[in-house]
């Protein structure tokens, strides 16, 4: 037992924690972190936990020994651990204070995570269990959380009281209390994947109706955390093969509808309700269709496209910060999920005739509802669209001339996604649409006009248009040119950034449809494209990025003879770009090293050392990813691995995939245009290509896999100076090697089935490659594989297309 004085002085210790000076704070803090590494201190907490009458000192001490008890378990003597169970136990069911009785239920958590698996707690479940029949709705409350708390880290040593469990939760969800309701309906969603045997799948499933009527009462009440967590429990569920939510799908559609619609609800919530019903489209498609519910869940989607954003009543600018879809973007995207999953035959008729019948509304909302429909139709119904294509574009036309600024907004991109999707067909037509465009584009663009954000709104998306329409106009873009280049060349010139990046997007192409007709515009652009790549402030990072890629696309359309004279400062302004803290300037940058290195071929060779040192760190950093740390540090035995106590969360932040994504493709791509300048980083490019082959996303993975294969062409070609060969050189039979193992373990192993079929086309490029040198591995080892490829017996084929035809 500790003296009076030592727990007087930690009880005075602790005060100074809350005394609202800062540098009393600091200097408590110091001196609190060097006693908490001394075990005997914790004996002092425990004794101030169990009695002090202050709840900020209980609190206090609570949140100390959450934070410290891992770290110090094993240096803290048995004793210690039998009191500390027995305070905490005794503090759940005596504490007066919500606060510091659910600190003390996350302490208990964390001594269970511990303790359980190594027998050393054998009543606390039965602690619990009584617990959850208290009749003080605090301590029901509490022992429902800690169930879910330890279900979900340390399920498997509560199996076999799986029944016992699922009363107390069915109890739990019938409470009188809303918040041992609530925390009973967080617990529930910890059992999902416990549910096997008939007998769980059928008791599980009775759970559900009492989940909906609870979420409705969360969500009258705003608790928005607890409604979150709700609807993720109940994807799992649509997700989960253990068919718990097979009989409950209508029901629980209809729910997750009638929220989706209730324009009372946040907006959020209402978006994630109506998510529900995509994984619905998505995994249990068959049944939206058995019981009659699609077009239910089109009406929803629809009645969101019509569905005005914040401010926005009037027609003037959107409260559009970027961070999530307004309700009429994500209804226009509900539709077109639908159209994927369920095929146009049960969602274009009822989509045509809502998009006619309000298409001529006095509603500007509903005017751009239906071009916004449409648009997102483009793609999934192309059959059917265009067959109609010219009544379509005279009505999407209208929308060109409407006063309403949003739905000649809507019109634009409609013709964009037009452009896009419903290919060649459009094409025939691009006489009519490109003036339409251009005209857009002419919105107060004189120099010298005032250019309000609505303006720049329209022209955004005009550049969004031209962009898509050229990208496949080839040659019939050059009678514009000069119209075009001169309206684009204006904008970049006087308009806002993000006008500027969209018309550099734009330029690139029409560049690329241009090809060597942009000559005679040639230089103009790329005195501007000079300028943009060598600006530094993160204003104009993005538009730096545009450039850039307008660079590489420029050199290919002009030809080596007329841009290898702006190569040298080209590419080092490429290259000092490289050293901004910008992961997205560094993909598109890649980029234009790709498209450089195709235009001049062996001329790249000086620049090969600097870009594939670029290169290979870009592929094997980390400097991109984030990792969120929890308060528990430390390791225990019994707990196998860290982030079983302690998970910890990474972020890598999509650029910062993209750029590795990215410098795959250049690495295969300098492969394959330098020639047997890129012998000499073979190996280390081999190596760095297999490791981005398990990389954890799909597009670095399809990059390495064809990096690889114009890797060992490369090589085979470098060894034998092109000239016929009789065998292959051991260094590229090393690699080939390698490689047939790479692409064998994906066809076989990757769950992505793009990544599968970038396997087996490297596969293909290495036949062609390398001929009939090639022949022993084929027959060897890809044909055996694609077999298993074409009987759907690999991993990426388990799981049946969910799309109903």
């Amino acid at each position: 037992m500790a003296s009076v004085t030592e727990l007087q002085e930690t009880e005075a210790l602790l005060g100074q924690m809350l005394v609202p000076n800062t540098e009393t704070v600091r200097a408590a803090v110091a001196e609190l972190n060097n006693r908490l590494k001394r075990p005997a201190f914790y004996s002092l907490l425990l004794q101030l936990l169990h009695q002090h009458p202050l709840e900020q000192i209980r609190q206090l001490v609570a949140v100390l020994l959450r934070t410290k008890i891992v770290d110090m378990w094993n240096h803290l003597s048995e004793e210690f651990h039998v009191a500390l169970k027995n305070v905490l136990l005794e503090g759940l069911v005596k504490e007066p204070s919500k606060l510091v009785r659910h600190s003390i239920a996350e302490v208990i958590g964390i001594v269970a995570r511990i303790s359980v698996p190594l027998g050393q707690w054998p009543n606390v479940l039965d602690f619990l269990f009584q617990c959850t029949q208290s009749e003080n709705p605090g301590h029901r409350e509490v022992a429902m959380k800690l169930f879910d708390t330890l279900t979900d880290h340390i399920g498997d040593h509560f199996r076999s009281h799986t029944a016992t469990l699922f009363q107390i939760f069915a109890r739990g969800l019938a409470d009188p209390e809303l918040s041992v309701r609530v925390a009973s309906l967080r617990a529930v969603g910890s059992l999902v994947e416990w549910v096997t045997t008939e007998e769980e799948i059928t008791t599980f499933g009775e759970f559900i109706p009492h989940m909906i009527f609870v979420l409705g009462q969360v969500l009258q009440s705003d608790m928005q955390d607890d409604a979150s967590r709700a609807f993720e429990m109940f994807y799992d569920l649509i997700e989960s093969p253990v068919p718990v939510i097979v009989p409950y799908i209508p029901i629980v559609a209809k729910a997750m509808l009638e929220i989706g619609v209730n324009q009372s609800i946040d907006m959020g919530l209402r978006q994630m309700a109506l998510t529900a019903v995509q994984w619905m489209a998505s995994y249990k498609p068959k049944l939206l269709v058995k019981h009659q519910l699609v077009d239910m869940c089109i009406q929803a989607a629809l009645a969101l496209t019509m569905e005005a954003g914040e401010g926005e009543e009037a027609d003037d600018d959107e409260d559009d910060d970027g961070l999530y879809l307004s309700n009429h973007e994500f209804g226009s995207q509900m539709i077109e999920h639908l159209a994927h999953m369920l095929t146009y035959k049960r969602v274009w008729a009822p989509c045509l005739e809502y998009a006619q019948k309000f298409g001529a509304s006095t509603s500007p909302l509903q005017r751009r509802a239906a071009l916004d429909v449409l648009g997102v139709l483009a793609d999934p119904c192309y059959e059917q669209m265009v067959e109609s294509l010219e009544p379509l574009l005279q009505f999407v036309v209208r929308g060109f001339a409407d006063p309403d600024r949003r739905v000649r907004e809507a019109a634009l991109l409609c013709l964009a996604q037009f452009s896009k999707h419903l290919q060649p067909e459009i094409l025939r037509y691009h006489g009519d649409i490109l003036p339409l465009i251009l005209n857009a584009l002419d919105t107060s663009v004189a120099e010298g006009a005032v250019s309000t954000p609505g303006d720049d709104k329209l022209r955004v998306k005009a550049c969004y248009a031209l962009d898509a329409l050229c990208h496949n106009l080839g040659e019939q873009v050059v009678p514009h040119l000069p119209v075009i280049v001169g309206k684009l060349l204006s904008l970049l010139r006087r308009s806002d950034s993000e006008v500027q990046e969209l018309a550099m997007s734009a330029m690139s192409a029409i560049v690329e449809a241009a090809g060597d007709a942009f000559i005679p515009f040639f230089m103009e652009i790329l005195q501007y494209i000079k300028v943009i790549m060598a600006q530094e402030n993160d204003e104009y990072l993005i538009l730096r990025c545009r450039a850039t890629e307008c660079a590489g696309v420029l050199a290919l359309a002009v030809k080596k003879e007329n841009i290898i004279a702006h190569v040298p400062e080209l590419m080092t302004l490429a290259c000092a770009g490289m050293k901004l803290e910008f992961c997205e300037l560094r993909e598109y940058t890649y980029g234009f090293f790709t498209h450089i290195a195709e235009c001049i071929g062996p001329d790249f060779q000086s620049y090969l050392p600097a870009v594939m040192e670029l290169a290979l760190h870009s592929c094997l950093s980390s400097d991109g990813v984030v990792y969120y740390d929890g308060e528990e540090q430390g390791t225990v035995e019994g707990i196998q691995q860290l982030k079983t106590l302690n998970p910890i969360n990474v972020s890598m932040p999509q650029s910062f995939l993209d750029e590795k994504a990215a410098a795959s493709h250049a690495i295969g791509s300098l492969a394959k245009h330098t020639g047997a300048a890129f012998f000499p980083y073979v190996n280390k490019s081999i190596e760095t290509m297999g490791e981005m082959a398990s990389f954890n996303y799909i597009d670095a993975r399809q990059n390495a896999l064809a990096s690889m294969a114009e890797i060992v062409v490369a090589a085979h070609t470098a060894t034998t100076q092109g000239a016929p060969a009789t065998a292959l050189h051991p260094e590229t039979q090393k690699i080939l090697e390698a490689v047939v193992a790479g692409l064998e373990e994906a066809m076989e192993h990757d769950v992505s089935r793009s990544v599968c079929a970038a396997a087996c086309e490297s596969a293909g490029m290495l036949a062609q490659g390398l001929g009939l040198l090639f022949l022993p591995y084929y027959l060897n080892t890809i044909i055996p594989t694609i077999k298993r490829v074409l009987r759907y017996k690999t991993s990426c084929q388990k799981k049946p297309c969910r799309r109903v035809c």
